[in-house]
C-alpha cells in the first residue's frame, strides 16, 4: 500500500514537471504568433489542441512512471485518482481568477515577455475539462504499458 502511495506521489511530481518541460518547449516552438489567436492574448485553438496532445504525452509517462515505482499498475491508477481529484478542482476554480490586466498584445515581444505573457490569458474552460479527461486517459493508458516481471523457472534452477 505505501508502494502504491510513493508511485503516486513521483507519477505526480513527473506529470507536473513534464507538463511545464514540454508545455515551455511546445509554447517557444510555436510562437507568439500561433499560440496567441490574432493581436489578442486569447490562446488559439491550435494552442489548446497542442496543449491537450501534451498533457496527454506527460500522463502517459507518469502513469508508467508511477506504476513501475509502485511496482504494480495501483500506482497508476492512484495517480489517475489524483489527477482526477486536482484536475475537477482547477477546472471549477479556474473561473474565479480572472487574467492579469494588460495592454494590447505587441506585435513583437522579448523572449522573457513572451515566456511569462501565460498571466494575460486563460484558455477557454472546455480545454480545464478536456484536460483532466486527457490526464486521466493518459494515467490509465500508462499503467496498460506496466507490464509486471515473473520471475523464470530456469532462475531459480540454476540458483
Amino acid at each position: 500500500m505505501l508502494r502504491i502511495a510513493i508511485g503516486a506521489v513521483v507519477g505526480y511530481i513527473a506529470l507536473g514537471l513534464l507538463v511545464a518541460l514540454l508545455l515551455t518547449i511546445t509554447a517557444i516552438a510555436m510562437g507568439p504568433q500561433r499560440v496567441y489567436a490574432d493581436a489578442s492574448w486569447q490562446p488559439s485553438l491550435a494552442w489548446c489542441v497542442a496543449s491537450l496532445a501534451v498533457g496527454l504525452v506527460a500522463a502517459v509517462t507518469a502513469g508508467l512512471l508511477a506504476a513501475l515505482t509502485a511496482a504494480s499498475r495501483g500506482g497508476a491508477y492512484a495517480l489517475c485518482s489524483l489527477v482526477c481529484v486536482f484536475g475537477l478542482s482547477a477546472a471549477v476554480f479556474t473561473s474565479a481568477v480572472p487574467p492579469a490586466a494588460a495592454l494590447p498584445r505587441p506585435s513583437e515581444m522579448a523572449f522573457m515577455d513572451y515566456l511569462n505573457s501565460a498571466r494575460y490569458s486563460r484558455v477557454p474552460k472546455w480545454v480545464d475539462w478536456a484536460n483532466v479527461a486527457m490526464g486521466a486517459a493518459g494515467t490509465l493508458m500508462g499503467a496498460r504499458l506496466y507490464v509486471r516481471r515473473r520471475p523464470s523457472s530456469q532462475g531459480a534452477a540454476h540458483a
